[in-house]
């Protein structure tokens, strides 16, 4: 679904309800809705263990690239955009990214929400391990349907939307609504893999510029802790 489709949604965050009882309404319905999609999805709420790597083979105007996105549950990540587009992630200490050629540590600033809203998988999964503040936004129409929306942001505030499908709330995609024009990321294509469902189609819309990211490979499983620190910290 292109970002044309999907625009006049994100204006919606604007009605939250100021009344403290309200918000403490719309963050338990919210909750309500993301439990729900992680049950749809088959995972299991709490800690547990949920390690994932992604790679996928990226297409968008006049450019070709890969990208592999390892991401924990923990909130530790790492994104490799090749050839020397993006390199960077977040370890036990904290971010980190390739500046140039030297290897740069400390906050991340924007880098940070560029690092999250490429963890697609995990921002499906369990996004509340990646974001806060859920908040429920309202049912809203989405192409020939309707989405639960829902709101959650980052901790330096920038906000994402996310949608679920209303008949069984399995994830169909966010909002970036910090960007200009907002970035759109809707995904398809579900299969089962050891008795989770994950999806190996993506578009990111940004105005009139669409990147599919075909997933070549999506694996869940432990990860060396090693890939999510620092090369060689």
């Amino acid at each position: 679904m292109s970002g044309r489709h999907w625009f006049g949604l994100v204006m919606l965050i604007g009605c939250m309800p100021p009344d403290a009882t309200e918000l403490a309404r719309s963050a338990a319905a919210a909750n309500q809705i993301l439990d729900g999609a992680q049950r749809s999805l088959g995972v299991r709420a709490g800690g547990d263990a949920l390690d994932l790597v992604a790679e996928a083979a990226v297409r968008g105007p006049d450019v070709e690239f890969t990208t592999v996105i390892h991401s924990a549950r923990d909130g530790r990540a790492r994104m490799d955009q090749g050839p020397r587009r993006f390199l960077g992630g977040m370890g036990r200490a904290g971010g980190w990214y390739l500046d140039a050629d030297s290897i740069q540590v400390g906050a991340l600033g924007p880098r940070l929400e560029y690092i999250r809203g490429h963890e697609l998988h995990m921002m499906a999964l369990d996004p509340r391990s990646r974001l806060g503040n859920p908040l429920y936004v309202g049912v809203v129409p989405l192409g020939e349907s309707l989405a639960f929306a829902v709101s959650l942001e980052l901790p330096e505030g920038e906000k994402f939307l996310a949608y679920f499908n209303t008949l069984d709330t399995v994830p169909v995609g966010f909002v970036v609504e910090s960007q200009d024009p907002v970035v759109v990321v809707s995904w398809s294509d579900w299969r089962e893999q050891g008795g989770v469902r994950l999806f190996h189609e993506a578009v990111f819309a940004q105005g009139d510029e669409e990147f599919r990211y075909h997933f070549t490979r999506v694996e869940l499983g432990a990860i060396a802790d090693s890939l999510f620190e620092p090369p060689g910290g």
